[in-house]
């Protein structure tokens, strides 16, 4: 039977559509030495079943390999979790509204229940839900599907880091093969997903029992397949493992995919302390965005604030790369407002909006951020919306949150609000404006304390 090195890859995006749900979780990052990567083995969940999964569904998650006595957190999540640095975990990417935390055994493994909720996160298929300790190298995450029958391909998550390394296949709900035909595994770069032929790598036979099981072993490499690369640089790019069914004359039918996501780079990681946090309020009694020569200000009027905020934030200590996300802030309002022309409305919408650390903690001040901020101002004449990441620091010996744009201490990573989708407004404002926004939140109770060591670098590596 001929057999081809570099498959031809038919409609391959719809086999990704037909992947309806996943559970993961987060997990830290090792070393990349040599004596790690032959003896680490990658923290790993798993599922009480795969298939026929949806809102409202309860599954039982199992786990192993992570740190021990370690607190983890599960979301539900799209494929946009699966980014650089070992997993993203927004509003944009994530289900921040219903979590589920857990604690690890003594040996890391982990024994729980996580409840299914929404369909969709920022109008993507909710496909997955991951969960992490805030430590880059606790994550792992797993699959589902929603359709009883569907096509269901998994690679073994517990391989050692290695490159090349092999893994493990296994599958569900596999067509039989075809007489004349067989079913093969490869490995691909993500241009797989826009029906690239020649996206993929060396394929390796797979076997289909009678019930629809499938077992095989695939050996993936970090770095060039196929016609791009996958899981190299700090780009993070995720591979795909595709299962294909190939006949005589070389036609490929699409069966289920996989993605593989591996990340090598130097990170420069902030060891992050928080105690005394949980369900906090925030008030302030003046803040101000100012465009150019245009200022809204909203005031405190007798018990109305000129803003105020709920935020959840998480205790325990955590490393990751500036800006590190340590909890999140929702219903926001602004009250009071006025500007050149008289009352302003300012709406946030798509809430809650992450809380991250950005700098080292320095005189007991950290800088901090509050990132994918979307909210719609509007006064007579003039609308426009400002979104981005508002600067600012903490403060533990206060236990007030000042918005500015010179924190002290400075921030790692810049942060700075965008005006857009500009209306009016004489031309005093404009699209791609930087406005500032200054303000003092003060935190209630006044228990939080936010300790953030400075960073340290590393070679990481990690997989899946």
């Amino acid at each position: 039977m001929k057999r081809t090195t570099i498959p031809r890859f038919l409609k391959v995006s719809a086999i990704a559509s037909a992947v309806a749900i996943s559970l993961g979780t987060m997990a830290t990052l090792t070393p990349a030495t040599a004596s790690a990567a032959s003896t680490h083995y990658w923290p790993s969940i798993f599922l009480n079943h795969y298939t026929g999964v949806k809102v409202g569904t309860t599954l039982k998650v199992t786990g192993k390999g992570f740190s021990p006595n370690t607190t983890v957190t599960l979301y539900q999540c799209n494929q946009g979790m699966l980014g650089s640095p070992g997993g993203v975990f927004t509003k944009k990417t994530c289900d921040l509204r219903t979590t589920r935390t857990a604690k690890t055994s003594s040996k890391g493994t982990l024994a729980t229940t996580f409840t299914l909720k929404v369909k969709d996160v920022d109008q993507q298929a909710a496909t997955y839900t991951a969960a992490h300790s805030g430590k880059r190298s606790n994550w792992a995450w797993t699959r589902t599907t929603t359709t009883t029958k569907a096509p269901f391909i998994i690679s073994d998550p517990t391989e050692p880091f290695l490159n090349p390394q092999t893994v493990t296949l296994t599958g569900l709900d596999i067509p039989a093969v075809a007489s004349g035909t067989e079913d093969l595994a490869v490995e691909c770069n993500d241009n797989v997903l826009s029906d690239d032929t020649k996206a993929c790598g060396t394929p390796a036979p797979v076997t289909v029992s009678p019930k629809g099981t499938a077992t095989g072993k695939l050996s993936v490499v970090m770095g060039n397949v196929g016609d791009g690369t996958c899981g190299t640089g700090t780009a993070d790019e995720v591979c795909y493992i595709e299962l294909v069914n190939l006949t005589s004359t070389d036609a490929i039918t699409p069966i289920a995919s996989d993605p593989i996501d591996f990340y090598e780079a130097t990170a420069t990681a902030h060891v992050v302390t928080v105690a005394g946090g949980g369900t906090l309020a925030a008030s302030a009694a003046e803040t101000v965005l100012t465009d150019g020569k245009v200022s809204v200000t909203c005031v405190t009027k007798g018990s109305t604030p000129a803003s105020k905020a709920s935020a959840t934030i998480g205790n325990g200590t955590s490393s990751a790369k500036a800006p590190h996300p340590i909890g999140i802030v929702d219903d926001l309002a602004f009250n009071n407002c006025t500007g050149p022309l008289g009352k302003v409305t300012a709406t946030p919408v798509d809430e809650p909006y992450p809380v991250n650390a950005n700098s080292a903690t320095s005189s007991n001040a950290t800088a901090t951020t509050i990132s994918d901020i979307d909210v719609n101002v509007a006064m007579t004449g003039c609308t426009f919306t400002a979104t981005g990441s508002a600067p600012g620091d903490y403060s533990n010996h206060t236990h007030i949150l000042a918005m500015t744009s010179t924190p002290k201490p400075k921030g790692q990573a810049k942060a700075e609000l965008t005006i857009s989708n500009v209306s009016g407004c004489a031309g005093l404002i404009k699209d791609g404006d930087h406005p500032t926004y200054t303000s003092s939140y003060k935190i209630s109770p006044a228990t939080l304390s936010i300790k953030s060591d400075p960073p340290s670098t590393a070679k990481w590596a990690e997989r899946r």
